[in-house]
């Protein structure tokens, strides 16, 4: 009997995305995530949160059997709480672009000639290295002397990489793009916090000047609102409870496989040459053989 019970609850488990066609699935509400769903898994139960905390919550109560969320924000958050796993691999991938009223294209021309411009100082590689790829939360500060007025930015806090709120501040790769694009066209920036489904609504009804949360750029959405030119491409996943999905292992939510978990000479080798040879630690070890030998010979 508790074997056959051991059976069930495995197939129980997710295996593949296709196990999601009639299951319960949590979206961010006004999202490309809703589209998906709906056009995908016709038979799915869509469950729509307004903020990307609620929809966690869902998951983690199993009110929901799975979410979609953009990759970066979902690697951040999986850093985060180690109970969260992923389900496949990318479902499908958007441009993200800053959004602005239709009759304000003078603002969107400057963005434009302002994002161009710091693609080719390597300002914008920077900025992405250091809020993607390392995970550095500082925000730099920006000067602005000469300010005069407000640039209004409509935004939807969530989690990092792009925009989150840390010791009740704003910060994020989006944050840093608006206030160095404020500094640039010689404004402060004022950031209007909302729910990501009143972002658009916002910037078409002039609310707003213009809207940055890794917005993706889609043809629906330029029915209503004039895009920039892309400054990221964004995938998108699905995730759930490790102990919901067949890749993890049940007892210790890790990856099934031989290579799940690397080996001790696999991690020593790793930092070896980490610690030792990309960081030029060796020198450091010949300078204090060197020093030693000089010691011992006029020692003896």
């Amino acid at each position: 009997m508790g074997s056959a019970h051991a059976a069930s609850a495995t197939s129980a488990r997710l295996t593949h995305v296709d196990d999601l066609k009639n299951k319960r699935i949590a979206v961010l509400l006004g999202s490309a995530h809703v589209d998906y769903v709906t056009k995908t898994w016709p038979k799915a139960t869509l469950l729509q949160f307004g903020a990307p905390a609620d929809l966690l919550l869902a998951i983690k109560t199993g009110k929901a059997d799975a979410g979609l969320s953009d990759a970066e924000p979902l690697r951040e958050m999986m850093r985060e709480d180690n109970m969260l796993g992923v389900l496949g691999g990318n479902l499908f991938s958007f441009p993200e672009g800053v959004g602005f009223r239709k009759e304000n294209t003078k603002l969107l021309e400057e963005f434009n000639r302002f994002l161009s411009q710091l693609k080719r100082d390597g300002v914008h590689a920077d900025m992405l290295k250091r809020w993607v790829e390392t995970n550095v939360t500082a925000m730099p500060v920006i000067p602005s002397p000469n300010a005069s007025g407000e640039l209004v930015v409509g935004i939807s806090d969530g989690t990092l990489p792009f925009v989150a709120v840390k010791d009740n501040k704003l910060i994020g790769f989006d944050i840093e793009l608006s206030e160095r694009f404020a500094a640039h066209i010689g404004k402060r920036v004022r950031f209007s916090n909302m729910q990501f489904d009143s972002l658009i609504a916002a910037v078409a009804s002039g609310k707003v000047d213009m809207i940055i949360n890794s917005i993706f750029i889609t043809e629906e959405r330029k029915q209503s609102i004039h895009f920039s030119d892309p400054y990221y491409e964004e995938g998108v996943r699905a995730f759930g409870l490790k102990k919901n999905i067949a890749a993890y292992d049940s007892v210790n939510n890790s990856p099934k496989g031989p290579s799940a978990a690397p080996s001790f000479w696999r991690k020593a080798a790793t930092s070896f040459d980490r610690n030792i040879m990309q960081e030029q630690r060796y020198l450091l070890l010949w300078d204090g053989l060197k020093t030693t030998l000089i010691i011992a010979v006029f020692s003896a």
